[in-house]
């Protein structure tokens, strides 16, 4: 027995080992499973430190009975923890069964009954459940990775060794080697709880990043990022194919290459006074596309900055604004047009002369129309012949001398209609 009591301190130190390994991570990300896989080894170094007090006392009904009652509840919180990190409730059954197991083991200790009588119960079933745990474990498909391995051989293990401690504990040269394989297990299924937890959270980081990257490539608006020189760090795929590159044709480049030539010689300026303001909003300018094109863009920016307040990156969101253009353009010319218009009409009211009023109208036709040049003619009242009276015409540098003869037209010819 002089062996027993370091082999039972070496599974009490792994034990409360993992206890704070899974209290610390508990604190950390707050997953109910590490909560209850941390009750169940507190539960379980209880166990052991009954044992202990057993094995320096002497065995006594009540701390056989507490030994039986820390064994079921630490190996039950243990299999409940892992079905909740599979994402599966606790089967009835086994709940029923540790309920029956406890209150026999109760019983048979009350009655005073034999070792083997007190624990096979006990032992048998709670190996029962360790074996099917680590099959359970095994078949899952929402982990792997050596820890779903490790976890799932090792329970099916600790089952076996559960089920040979009615017969072998009793026996004064196996007992301490039965504790050392117990704490080895304990250290493996530790080990592996450990394993699996950080093979899902790698799992998880790597969704939440293949996400974030699809969002990053597939958002509407176009992004890149620039270092503290101006070289192109990361641009987005709706980047790319609004200026028509490949990534590893920007990738690295300065982003004056992108800017028409106009534009290039501001460029340092306008980035130097963007750092020290920190952050810019609808800045109009022109990209060159990779067919040589021109883009017109409207850019907001913000600089990142690292804890220590120094320049991180730049970062930028692009807008194609050529339809905005257009649609200025078009307003711009209506505009343009409503004032001629206006002008006019006034200039009817403003003089008596017919010639004067129709130079103004042909004036105004011309400029509406974006012409070269605009001839008026009067249609004399015979209605036979249109007779000229304003030509204005750019090359003539706004000569005000009809150009042309009268002509000889028919009524119908002069209202544009086909004649009879």
């Amino acid at each position: 027995m002089d062996f027993l009591n370091p082999a039972l301190f070496i599974g009490l130190a792994g034990a409360l080992f993992l206890s704070g390994i899974n209290i610390y991570l508990y604190s950390h990300d707050r997953e109910k499973y590490l909560l209850t896989w941390a009750i169940s080894w507190v539960v379980y170094s209880l166990r052991l430190i009954l044992q202990l007090l057993s094995a320096r006392f002497g065995p006594s009904n009540y701390l056989i009975l507490g030994e039986m009652l820390a064994t079921w509840v630490s190996g039950i919180l243990l299999v409940w923890g892992s079905f909740q990190f599979l994402g599966r409730k606790m089967p009835g059954w086994a709940i029923v069964l540790t309920i029956l197991g406890s209150a026999f083991g109760g019983i048979a200790i009350l009655a005073s009954l034999s070792f083997e009588q007190i624990t096979w119960s006990t032992f048998i079933l709670l190996g029962a459940i360790y074996i099917w745990t680590g099959v359970t474990l095994l078949r899952s498909t929402k982990f792997g990775g050596p820890g779903k391995l490790i976890i799932g051989w090792t329970f099916i293990l600790w089952g076996v060794h559960k089920l040979d401690y009615p017969l072998l504990r009793p026996s004064e040269w196996f007992a301490p080697w039965g504790f050392l394989i117990a704490s080895l297990l304990t250290f493996t299924v530790g080990l592996g709880m450990i394993l699996i937890y950080y093979y899902r959270i790698r799992q998880e980081l790597s969704h939440s990043e293949s996400r974030f990257r699809s969002l990053f490539n597939h958002a509407p608006m176009s992004y890149h990022s620039l270092d503290i020189n101006g070289f192109l760090l990361e641009a987005n795929h709706t980047w790319l194919e609004m200026l028509g590159y490949a990534r590893n044709e920007v990738i690295g480049r300065h982003f004056r290459d992108f800017l028409p030539s106009e534009y290039q010689a501001q460029f340092q300026q306008a980035f130097e006074e963007f750092k020290t303001i920190g952050e810019v909003h609808g800045v109009e300018f022109e990209l060159m596309r990779k067919d040589g094109t021109c883009l017109p863009v409207s850019a907001d920016g913000k600089i990142s900055y690292t804890e220590q307040g120094e320049f991180d990156h730049a970062h930028c969101i692009l807008q194609d604004i050529t339809g905005l253009r257009m649609t200025e353009h078009l307003l711009q010319d209506k505009t343009l047009q409503q004032e001629q218009l206006l002008k006019t009409a006034r200039s009817l009211t403003e003089s008596l002369d017919l010639r004067e009023v129709l130079e103004r109208i042909g004036q105004s036709a011309k400029n509406l129309l974006s012409a070269y040049g605009c001839s008026l003619y009067l249609l004399e009242p015979g209605g036979n012949t249109l007779t000229p009276m304003v030509a204005l015409e750019d090359f003539a540098e706004g000569s005000r001398t009809p150009a042309y003869k009268s002509i000889p037209v028919t009524v119908a010819a002069a209202a544009g209609r086909p004649r009879s």
